[in-house]
């Protein structure tokens, strides 16, 4: 650690390194995703641009409108806010959204993923549909957003994600192995791992009174942003 770093503020750190960056959500309301998408938000108010994805229309649209100054008209959102209701898992979906983000943006500065899917079973156990979903949302939408950024936006780009700790699933392997190919290719990335509690608890089915709850407090938001702006590879929560 600097000596500088040992006095700056967490907050004033992440806002002189965000301050009109580029920030894209994959699965944005995701409950670490989207606590950190409304603590940016209301540091950086519109002084950041926020892209978010999701599958669920109704969800995206719930955590656009926190995102958006209720007195903006649409074009002026599209200045500091770009949202897509689309299926990551499919690459069409992906390349034209990232078609657009290249048109109206032209860049992204940070990408960070939390599209995924936990299934906590031995193998013996896990049916064959549940496999196809680990494989799905745990890689193939990781590589679809890798390889749409590398084909239009091409700029470098810093990566979070997550992972858990517990090396008895699958689903661990899983996504460690793209993670650990990214790192190799991609060099910036970085992976939050989660504790058993805390994972079993950020997997609970999605649901509009569930996104009203709070999974973790401003101080892990801070440390998250704070380890991954100083280029921590493996952020411990």
């Amino acid at each position: 650690i600097s000596f500088f770093m040992l006095f700056i503020n967490k907050r004033d750190f992440i806002k002189s390194k965000l301050k009109n960056k580029t920030v894209l959500f994959v699965n944005c309301y995701h409950p670490i995703a989207k606590e950190i998408i409304f603590f940016l938000s209301n540091l950086l108010k519109k002084e950041i641009r926020i892209i978010i994805i999701g599958k669920n229309p109704a969800y995206v649209s719930l955590i656009e409108s926190k995102v958006i100054d209720k007195n903006d008209y649409r074009n002026e959102r599209k200045k500091y806010v770009l949202s897509y209701d689309i299926d990551s898992r499919n690459y069409l979906h992906v390349k034209k959204a990232f078609k657009q983000i290249k048109e109206e943006w032209g860049k992204i500065d940070f990408i960070f993923h939390f599209d995924d899917y936990f299934f906590d079973k031995p193998i013996e156990e896990i049916p064959i549909v549940n496999f196809k979903y680990l494989y799905q949302w745990n890689q193939l939408t990781f590589f679809n957003i890798l390889k749409a950024h590398q084909l239009f936006i091409q700029t470098p780009v810093r990566i979070l994600t997550h992972n858990t700790e517990n090396k008895k699933t699958l689903y661990h392997y899983i996504k460690n192995t793209l993670i650990d190919y990214s790192k190799q290719n991609y060099q910036n990335i970085s992976t939050i791992i989660l504790k058993d509690s805390m994972f079993l608890q950020i997997h609970k089915k999605i649901t509009k009174q569930f996104l009203k709850v709070s999974v973790i407090d401003q101080n892990q938001i801070e440390r998250i942003l704070y380890d991954f702006l100083r280029n921590k590879t493996t952020i411990y929560l």
